[in-house]
């Protein structure tokens, strides 16, 4: 299995179950390393939701009271490859790691155990898996804006949008009803 992204490219691979066992290994070195600081820690992103195609890149949720507090494991994290990107999103915290040929190969996000940015993380990845036939529209949208813009990971990025946001509205809503039953 390739695991790996050049950065700002977009590649798209099927569905590889393998995905879901590099997000655990990954995910027991952060417990390791973190400790009792990690909230909790989850796959997430197009890696984890089951049969479709994703940029071959791991994403991983880390759950913290304090988002900056990943500086304090710099030197741990630096020792197991991970490296200590900074706040590119707002309120989060954001690390990486890199495969042996230099590629992207997962992104590990701190963030505020709770706060929305969390629960759509969770609740994006739940409905997917939940609702196929909204994974598939994801899916098709995904292959469409790959052909247009496989040099332009931003343009894709936001191609995504609209739809991300109607599948997030719909997550919350389709949450909240989980927990009501």
């Amino acid at each position: 299995m390739k695991l790996g992204v050049e950065y700002g490219k977009v590649s798209l691979s099927p569905h590889d179950d393998g995905w879901k066992e590099i997000a655990a290994d990954t995910m027991r070195v952060l417990e390791n390393i973190l400790g009792d600081t990690a909230i909790s820690i989850q796959h997430v992103g197009s890696t984890s939701i089951r049969g479709i195609p994703a940029k071959p890149l791991i994403d991983i949720a880390v759950g913290v009271e304090k988002p900056d507090c990943v500086y304090r494991f710099e030197q741990p994290l630096e020792e197991a490859g991970i490296h200590i990107v900074g706040e590119i999103v707002p309120g989060q915290i954001m690390c990486d790691e890199k495969t042996e040929e230099g590629l992207e190969g997962k992104h590990i996000h701190f963030v505020t155990y709770g706060c929305q940015a969390w629960w759509e993380y969770i609740h994006f990845r739940d409905y997917l898996n939940a609702v196929p036939e909204q994974a598939e529209r994801y899916a098709e949208l995904k292959l469409e804006l790959v052909k247009k813009y496989a040099d332009d990971r931003m343009s894709y990025t936001r191609g995504k949008g609209e739809l991300i946001t109607e599948l997030l509205q719909a997550a919350k809503e389709w949450a909240k009803q989980e927990s009501e039953d």
